[in-house]
């Protein structure tokens, strides 16, 4: 987010912005996609027509490629077992995997539907 901004700064307002992760980096990036928040920059800059949209004027989607959703629990601090997703992306999110890695993404988009379908 603050790369973002400082390449804005210097260059002037971007209309998208496409967040690519692989690996873990996929797994952030889903993260990201989840956790869009409105902040008084991004709403001025929705204002000043630098975002079509302005519920989410941060990101305008994910690529994932061999997204890493699933990370081991038992060694990891205690603040880091707060970071979960919550399977509610507010932007796209497309995921390029392949066949052996594809169950944790299944299972990702699976919990996608059905907290969609209960809201």
């Amino acid at each position: 987010v603050n790369l973002k901004l400082f390449i804005e700064q210097r260059y002037g307002a971007a209309k998208e912005v496409i967040v690519e992760g692989q690996s873990m980096g996929g797994g952030i990036a889903t993260l990201l996609a989840e956790n869009q928040q409105k902040t008084a920059i991004a709403q001025q800059h929705h204002r000043e027509g630098g975002c079509d949209n302005p519920y989410l004027p941060e990101f305008s989607g994910v690529l994932a490629v061999g997204a890493a959703l699933m990370w081991r629990k038992d060694t990891i601090t205690e603040d880091e077992k707060k970071i979960t997703f919550t399977h509610t992306p507010l932007i796209p999110v497309l995921y390029l995997t392949n066949n052996t890695e594809l169950g944790p993404i299944k299972q990702y988009v699976e919990n996608c539907k059905m907290k969609r379908a209960q809201n």
